[in-house]
């Protein structure tokens, strides 16, 4: 039986090529299929092809194969082009995994360095709104709209409480009218019954002597 020839060439790889390594045993497959899917959606077809390579030991690496600059020499004899594979990160040399706008910054630094992110690059080179300046003005004024609010609180507790003071007073007079009145009231009711008690113990007296003259 005569042997297969040996290939070649390896398959063709398309470039740049992002190999996502990362460990089974640790279930890290939906977190490197993460990775994977956020790279095509932002890259698209500037990137050649996005591998997940299933691994063990806890590892997970990045890593870009990409077309090293050819010359003009190189270009007009043919030759192909030279590739180069940096790694982008490494679990265990970073201390965790990288954020996605981290991520998509580095192989963006490879594949296309001028381009604009977006609002990756701004959220991470300048301040967006509300950010730091923005803070310290709204800090600013609502140190002094308190100040303000703060003062006319004041005032308004000043006027209520002399309002209440006003009327504490008034009532406080008339509390002291409505029982002069009525003491003034009981004293006359009091001389009255005085006076009628009197009346009764007159005709009391007379009526007992005419009986006692009568029974004589």
């Amino acid at each position: 039986m005569e042997s297969a020839p040996e290939a070649e060439s390896l398959a063709p790889v398309h470039l740049p090529r992002i190999t996502i390594r990362f460990c089974t045993q640790c279930k890290w497959m939906l977190r490197a299929a993460y990775f994977a899917q956020e790279l095509l959606s932002t890259f698209s077809t500037s990137l050649g092809e996005v591998s997940l390579i299933p691994a063990k030991g806890g590892v997970f690496t990045i890593d870009i194969i990409y077309a090293s600059t050819q010359s003009n020499q190189e270009a007009l004899n043919g030759q192909p082009p030279t590739t180069q594979t940096a790694r982008l990160w490494d679990r265990r040399a970073e201390g965790g995994f990288p954020e996605v706008k981290n991520l998509k910054q580095l192989v963006r630094n490879v594949v296309d360095p001028d381009r604009d992110l977006g609002h990756v690059d701004r959220d991470h080179n300048g301040q967006k709104p509300g950010s730091a300046s923005d803070e310290k003005d709204s800090s600013v004024s609502t140190g002094q709209s308190s100040t303000e609010k703060a003062e006319e609180s004041i005032q308004q507790h000043c006027r209520t409480t002399s309002s209440t003071n006003i009327f504490k007073a008034s009532n406080d007079d008339q509390e002291r009218t409505i029982a002069t009145d009525a003491d003034a009231a009981v004293a006359r009711g009091a001389a009255a019954e005085d006076n009628g008690n009197e009346e009764q113990q007159k005709e009391k007296s007379r009526g007992g002597g005419e009986a006692s003259q009568d029974c004589k």
